[in-house]
């Protein structure tokens, strides 16, 4: 059943018995055994004895280490250049472990990772956006969107409301 997992799944599931009872009778059945007789065999030490043979046999790494830091490291760079939501993150992490015979952590993981190298890439834009302009210019920048004593609006919003009024000629073209 593990080797079924490993092999379409591409994971170890934490209970080897969480399979459909079609699924037992047939393994069950190859191995001239009692459905009966696989039962406790999540429990049992043979389990991991035989997910390492699974491993070292079929080609498969644990995602620990170096799997984890060069996905990682894949990962930010992915974010950084490209924008892409993190439900494509994780697709792309998914078939990049998938190819590279990785077996695959468990979902929380991959979601925790993609959102922290996220919230990383989004602090490091923050920092250089922040760090763009001069002192001087940052200074206008900040009193445009202050609002000031007595207003509702700030400068900016001002700007944008008439911007934004029917009449307005923008491009060449008359809204």
């Amino acid at each position: 059943m593990q080797l079924g997992t490993a092999r379409f799944l591409n994971c170890f599931l934490d209970d080897p018995e969480d399979v459909p009872a079609v699924v037992v009778d047939y393994v069950a059945e190859q191995l001239s055994l009692q459905a009966a007789d696989l039962k406790g065999y999540g429990e049992k030490e043979a389990r991991r004895d035989h997910q390492e043979q699974i491993r070292t046999g079929y080609g498969y790494t644990a995602f620990e280490g170096e799997q984890w830091f060069a996905l990682a490291c894949w990962l930010y760079k992915r974010a950084w250049t490209t924008g892409e939501r993190p439900i494509v993150l994780f697709d792309l992490a998914t078939h990049r472990l998938v190819e590279a015979k990785v077996l695959l952590p468990g979902v929380t993981t991959l979601e925790r990772l993609i959102a922290a190298l996220r919230e990383r890439v989004a602090a490091r834009q923050y920092a250089l956006l922040a760090a763009a302009p001069s002192p001087n210019q940052a200074l206008v920048l900040e009193n445009l969107v202050k609002v000031e004593e007595g207003r509702r609006v700030s400068r900016r919003e001002q700007f944008d409301d008439v911007l934004l009024s029917p009449g307005v000629v923008t491009s060449g073209h008359r809204e």
